[in-house]
């Protein structure tokens, strides 16, 4: 009896269908292989702490390095300590900075009610090798209720501006009438949560051109004792205004001031200044009634209310 072979033509097609499996099997693994690529890349640009590396310095000065007057170490005698430390904050070097200029200050009247004050300004440093100077601008402003000149002028010069506070972001710059683009976010927290800020709003791997802070002694010092990651990583510029009446006495020697906390004070800026930050401009609320300290070796007597502004540059 014959047997049926199928359909005619159907052994012929058993070959064909066997050199297809192995062929299926290639394009199988190269897919896989796309996908556990996309997936690392995926990692890389979006995860916390899957990148943790600086964003790297540059120095584009073309005639002459960055000259700086570093502050030196811990002294042990208190009054080498004070003359020291408010030498280092108020007589910082006039080369640090080719191109130093205050933003944002506004007249208020004093406290007294006699005199005017400028309130508010920072200054920046707006040498090449920081982003000030181009697009990739950003600042972050940490401040009081009562002052958001800062954050305005900052966002009028084309800086992507994010101010932190308890209270609601200014919408017009008064004297102008346009409208303000500054990013306010509601926050209670202090100087501190830096790094959340920064991997909340995605700016982990840009530079932050300039961060302004407004801070006591002790509060400086908490804010130093501990470095947020991102001080050391992205930030460019800080600027401080920095309250020390709590620490010190109005004309005073060094016995009348708090030095406990000034000695903690120096150790944070010591730290300030391993990451790579030396003070560029010093200034002072002119008008504000804050008392004056007599330090031995400074001609002109420091304000209690001292406006600080370092730069971490690769130029030295």
């Amino acid at each position: 009896m014959s047997q049926w072979s199928g359909p005619a033509g159907a052994a012929s097609c058993w070959p064909a269908q066997s050199a297809r499996r192995p062929l299926r099997s290639l394009l199988a693994v190269g897919l896989l292989v796309l996908l556990l690529a996309a997936g690392v890349v995926l990692v890389l640009l979006v995860l916390p702490g899957a990148d943790d590396s600086p964003l790297p310095l540059s120095c584009e000065r073309h005639d002459a390095r960055m000259e700086v007057l570093p502050l030196p170490a811990e002294p042990a005698g208190d009054e080498a300590l004070v003359q020291e430390l408010f030498t280092y904050l108020a007589q910082p070097s006039p080369s640090a900075c080719q191109r130093d200029l205050a933003i944002g200050a506004h007249v208020i009247r004093a406290p007294s009610g006699r005199n005017a004050m400028l309130w508010g300004g920072r200054h920046l440093c707006f040498d090449p090798e920081f982003s000030l100077v181009d697009e990739r601008c950003l600042v972050y402003a940490v401040r009081p209720p009562e002052d958001a000149s800062f954050d305005v002028a900052a966002d009028a010069y084309g800086c992507e501006t994010h101010s932190f506070g308890p209270e609601s972001a200014p919408t017009a710059e008064p004297l102008l009438g346009r409208q303000v683009g500054v990013r306010h976010h509601r926050e209670e927290g202090a100087a501190g949560r830096l790094d959340d800020w920064v991997r909340r709003l995605g700016h982990r791997r840009r530079p932050i051109s300039y961060l302004s802070l407004t801070l006591d002694a002790d509060g400086f010092s908490r804010f130093l004792e501990e470095p947020p990651r991102a001080l050391a990583d992205s930030v460019r510029q800080l600027g401080v205004r920095l309250d020390v009446r709590p620490v010190t006495r109005a004309g005073a020697g060094a016995s009348g001031h708090d030095l406990d906390a000034l000695r903690r004070l120096y150790r944070g800026l010591l730290r300030l200044q391993q990451l790579g930050f030396y003070p560029f401009a010093y200034d002072f609320l002119d008008g504000l009634e804050t008392g004056e300290l007599r330090i031995s070796g400074l001609d002109a007597p420091v304000q209690r209310v001292l406006e600080v502004s370092w730069v971490r540059t690769a130029c030295l």
